[in-house]
């Protein structure tokens, strides 16, 4: 598993800048996880790395990114069950998800909100993105079910109860196949007079393209983004401003919307990692969000002058 330097720098300062109020993340200890992945070691700081789940078709950088991310949270998870000052900063850190799962669902108890968020963190596992698994927790709790980890839903959405053949039903099917055999197959014999074979030619396999969607799909496999949905994400989407952008016939663009947005392993990549997934040069990937935020300043001018319009007839 081989990154550039220019990638090590990219994790580097991404976790640097996200885990700054956290004294013991520090840049040697993110660099050991950086080489303990590059030396396909087993585990780092009493971590499993896992290194065999990574995908041979994934980037290599995004998936050591998110894996490094997940475990950090991990390890900070597993010290706020003793460390008070841990806890009070990853609840600071992480209520805002809580929050909006809360509104969602007309949620206005706080202290179960916090309460919620605590159970939560204490019991992260590091197997998905934290903001996923506070997500699922969260709402399972709201709704007073259990909660069940992505891998239990995939594992029992995938099992199949095969119910054993018995003695009597072989015997039934060996007797019915019996039945169905004839005593004698007679094969007429019959001259015909041989002619030339058609020659029939082979159809030409169409060779489908591959969506903005399967390409992404297909290149990020397991790696998850790092970056968090911040209030440009946020708004877009609240405003319904995606349903005003045709990006079908831009497949380069498509692909910008879908990594921008968390459609793609529902998180959210940053300017940086989409560049790598998309082999695209950065200045392309900056046009692209220039042009989307036009397109938002536009939506959201409409909205206001519509309901200036509004208040100014009354």
């Amino acid at each position: 598993m081989t990154i550039t330097n220019n990638e090590k720098n990219l994790i580097i300062d991404s976790l640097l800048k996200r885990f700054k109020d956290y004294e013991l993340i520090t840049y040697d200890y993110i660099m050991g996880f950086i080489t303990a992945f590059i030396n396909e070691e087993e585990t780092y700081d009493g971590m499993e790395l896992r290194i065999g789940e990574y995908p041979p078709d994934t980037n290599a950088y995004l998936f050591i990114s998110f894996k490094i991310q997940s475990l950090i949270y991990n390890k900070l998870c597993s010290l706020a069950t003793d460390d008070a000052d841990v806890l009070l900063e990853l609840v600071s850190d992480k209520m805002r998800i809580v929050n909006m799962v809360a509104r969602k669902f007309n949620f206005t108890d706080e202290q179960r909100k916090e309460d919620y968020l605590i159970d939560a963190l204490t019991s992260f596992d590091g197997e998905e993105s934290i903001d996923t698994y506070i997500t699922r927790y969260v709402i399972a709790r709201i709704k007073g079910v259990p909660y069940e980890s992505k891998k239990d839903q995939e594992a029992r959405t995938e099992s199949k109860v095969v119910i054993p053949e018995t003695k009597k039903d072989k015997k039934n099917k060996k007797k019915k196949n019996r039945e169905l055999k004839p005593d004698k197959v007679i094969v007429p014999e019959v001259i015909e007079e041989v002619s030339e074979p058609e020659v029939i030619q082979p159809k030409k396999e169409e060779v489908k393209e591959e969506s903005a969607y399967e390409v992404c799909l297909k290149r990020c496999s397991l790696a998850k983004g790092s970056k968090e949905k911040d209030e440009f994400v946020q708004t877009f989407l609240n405003f319904g401003t995606y349903d005003l952008i045709d990006y079908s016939k831009n497949k380069e663009y498509g692909m910008y919307m879908l990594l921008r947005f968390g459609f793609i392993n529902e998180t959210y990549y940053s300017l940086p990692e989409i560049v790598l997934i998309t082999n695209l040069d950065m200045r392309t990937i900056l046009g692209f969000e220039k042009y989307t935020v036009e397109v938002m300043r536009t939506h959201l001018n409409a909205k206001v002058d519509y309901y200036y319009k509004l208040i100014t007839q009354k």
